[in-house]
């Protein structure tokens, strides 16, 4: 037996899917349930917001479950990094990339992430109106670009920058269109994507064969990410094609999440101003002497449970996807091999079910809780995905995301000028379409 679902009207069910994919999924959902079983274009579909399906479809049978045709997809912008690949290629890279990400790395950066907040925050005028989401944008870019690679990204030209657009938005083409006009054919589409893949491409595989001059003479190595990964143990362990890949992946996810996170916080914090003093009080204690205090941040605190609320409300990375090798069945329900396995956190997080007054901004729900998944059967809450493919860079970016929330708490507040009804972005991550344009409130 199959889970309830539409299985006719296919075409017009895509349609539906492409014009609103929030909508599509939250009409699915609600029709069927947390377990829905669609017919696209041929395919099957199952939609997951039950939280004991997600747990096993990512970690209890995840052997059965790989990135699949999806992925491949998003592979023709990223390349075949950690995101993209499977099998015995991805237990590879990751087992080289993981360590890199180790918590003595991490600690090793935060210096860079609080030099580059203080420089944004610093540049805030009292009373003036600034689009936040652009801002955080260029803040991140430029915390990516240093922690990467050691760089100043007003050393290069406006060009990278809409290369990087232009990348995020062939993303979104690629996954969501039926028909598209083969690349080989020269429109103007097609000549300016192959155009800015080959600038970003060239631009990261120069700075890998600077970095790897530099790590072979025993020169001075910055302390960056790029050091961490071409570390003299990794440097023949992947090809070029690999390390530009992996890098490539480092780059365009790193700045597009945290500066989504930030800004889905910020407009959170706006329509909850409570929380602005106790979050400058923290910071406080957190910056202390010039210094930061990285026990507080990686324990429990209220930034930690801000940013973890927001991202439960507005989680950047909203759906994402697995493809099954082989016949198998979730809650008794039939799973054929091939089947594409759309697991949807936005809606696990927002579930009447699991979540007291979860359309409700509660930070506090995340405070003296060590494991919020433990209260329930199966996972809730899984913002950087679960199991063995977990996002390596949870730690890091929780991290950077709390020094970026408090650097800017410690002398500001904001209102979100001209408020209206939310609107939201489901593109390659989930991003605002309105209610970033805020006023700087001084408090020095």
């Amino acid at each position: 037996m199959y889970a309830p679902g539409n299985k006719v009207n296919q075409f017009k069910e895509f349609l539906k899917y492409r014009r609103d994919p929030i909508g599509f999924f939250k009409e699915n959902i609600q029709r069927y349930g947390e377990l829905v079983h669609l017919k696209l274009m041929g395919k099957n579909i199952f939609i997951i917001a039950h939280p004991e399906d997600a747990e096993y479809v990512l970690q209890k049978n995840a052997k059965n479950y790989i990135k699949g045709r999806s992925t491949k997809k998003t592979s023709e912008i990223l390349g075949d990094g950690l995101i993209t690949s499977d099998g015995a290629n991805w237990r590879k890279q990751n087992q080289m990339i993981r360590k890199s990400f180790s918590v003595k790395n991490i600690r090793a950066l935060a210096p860079t992430f609080a030099k580059h907040a203080d420089v944004f925050s610093d540049n805030l005028k009292d009373q003036s109106i600034i689009n936040m989401h652009e801002y955080l944008h260029k803040l991140s870019l430029e915390i990516v670009m240093d922690s990467l690679f050691n760089l100043d990204i007003k050393d290069f030209n406006s060009e990278i920058h809409q290369d990087i657009t232009n990348f995020l938005e062939h993303i979104i083409v690629i996954t969501r269109s039926i028909i598209r006009t083969p690349e080989f054919i020269p429109t103007e589409y097609n000549k300016k994507i192959k155009k800015s893949k080959k600038n970003i491409n060239t631009f990261i595989e120069n700075i890998i064969e600077s970095r790897k001059q530099l790590i072979q003479t025993g020169a001075n190595i910055p302390t960056d990410l790029l050091s961490f990964l071409i570390n003299k143990e990794n440097i023949g362990g992947m090809s070029d094609k690999q390390l530009r890949d992996e890098i490539v992946t480092l780059f365009m996810a790193g700045h597009e999440t945290i500066a989504n996170t930030i800004s889905w916080t910020f407009i959170e914090l706006c329509n909850n101003p409570s929380y602005f003093k106790s979050l400058q009080e923290l910071a406080h204690e957190v910056f202390k002497n010039n210094e930061i205090n990285l026990e507080i941040l990686e324990g429990d605190n209220l930034a930690r449970s801000i940013i973890n609320e927001s991202m439960r409300i507005h989680p950047t990375v909203w759906v994402f996807t697995r493809e099954a090798i082989d016949d198998d069945s979730l809650r008794g329900f039939k799973v054929p091999k091939g089947s594409m396995m759309v697991l949807a956190p936005y809606f696990t997080h927002r579930a009447k079910n699991l979540w007291e007054q979860p359309d409700q901004f509660m930070p506090e729900r995340f405070s003296n809780i060590k494991n919020i998944n433990s209260e329930h059967k199966g996972i809730k809450f899984y913002p950087f995905g679960y199991g063995p493919r977990m996002c390596i860079g949870n730690h890091m970016a929780l991290i950077e995301a709390q020094i970026i929330l408090l650097k800017f708490c410690i002398n500001h507040r904001f209102t979100i000028e001209n408020k209206e009804e939310l609107k939201e972005n489901p593109g390659f991550t989930l991003s605002p379409l309105n209610n970033y344009m805020m006023k700087v409130h001084s408090l020095k």
